[in-house]
């Protein structure tokens, strides 16, 4: 098989798979389902992926490392500036990965796709974070009350819910816009939404 045919019928498997997903769930779809809905055999399919896991698996891995090489591209931030911790420029590349990808991110972080995909992208989130306090010279992980674990967590979870609702609505707003939003939700406190 050449590369370029190689290429092709991965991207019809992963359409396959993504479509599949959304329509019958992770768990209840098969090899056959995939390899008909593809338009391969599935000898053909078994020349790329051992089973239906490994394609999640394989699948899922590009997705993240692909995020997280957007993540970790932070050096235009301020490690100083509380906003800069999630910085914009890392935000936003890694939105517009899920743009160029957004079939079968959203297929894999919907209610029928897999549930830890969405736990493994906050860890790289925290990692991205964690990074970026170590390399500040005044900024701490810390709230009045709250333990480093749990404010961790109220960080996360504005950054995680804007993603999963852009992807649940089919991404009507550019990444700029989303970005945006997520950089400037940093800059507010909950109840200032009720103003």
């Amino acid at each position: 098989m050449t590369n370029r045919s190689t290429v092709r019928t991965k991207k019809a498997i992963k359409h396959a798979f993504s479509e599949l997903v959304e329509e019958k769930g992770l768990d209840s779809l098969t090899v056959s389902d995939v390899a008909r809905s593809a338009g391969i055999n599935r000898g053909t399919f078994y020349l790329h992926y051992v089973d239906k896991d490994d394609l999640k698996n394989q699948l899922e891995n590009e997705a993240l490392e692909s995020l997280q090489e957007q993540l970790f591209n932070n050096e235009n931030s301020d490690p100083n500036d509380p906003v800069d911790v999630i910085p914009y420029d890392a935000i936003l590349g890694a939105l517009e990965y899920v743009q160029d990808d957004f079939e079968f991110i959203k297929a894999i972080v919907g209610p029928k796709g897999d549930h830890a995909f969405l736990g493994r992208f906050r860890g790289q989130l925290s990692q991205m974070i964690e990074k970026q306090i170590a390399k500040s010279t005044t900024l701490r992980l810390s709230m009045k009350g709250f333990p480093r674990e749990y404010a961790m967590q109220v960080m996360l979870a504005g950054i995680v819910a804007i993603v999963e609702l852009w992807l649940s609505t089919g991404g009507k707003e550019s990444p700029e816009e989303i970005a945006s939003m997520i950089h400037e939700s940093r800059r507010l406190a909950p109840y200032e939404f009720l103003k």
